[in-house]
């Protein structure tokens, strides 16, 4: 998969997690959070639906996750089939 076709799925996902309509007041949180082999992305939607992009080999992600109160996210994305990319 290339680098752009990867790139275009996710904002698909991203999309469709996000509502038809919305007001200024409902917008959607990105975060990019240090996993120590570059960033993994948090998107949570004013539903409070999350995903997640790259999370790291560390498994820093969990605690990262934990401090903001997810348990669960609802997508998960890796963007390469390297054992870095993972939990």
């Amino acid at each position: 998969m290339t680098h752009r076709s990867v790139i275009s799925w996710l904002l698909f996902s991203l999309a469709m997690l996000l509502p038809a309509q919305s007001n200024a007041t409902d917008t959607a949180l990105i975060e990019l959070l240090d996993v120590s082999q570059g960033d993994a992305i948090l998107v949570t939607t004013p539903e409070e639906k999350t995903m997640l992009a790259d999370a790291g080999p560390s498994g820093k992600i969990v605690e990262k996750l934990q401090r903001r109160g997810l348990s669960a996210i609802d997508l998960m994305v890796i963007s390469q089939q390297f054992p870095a990319r993972c939990l």
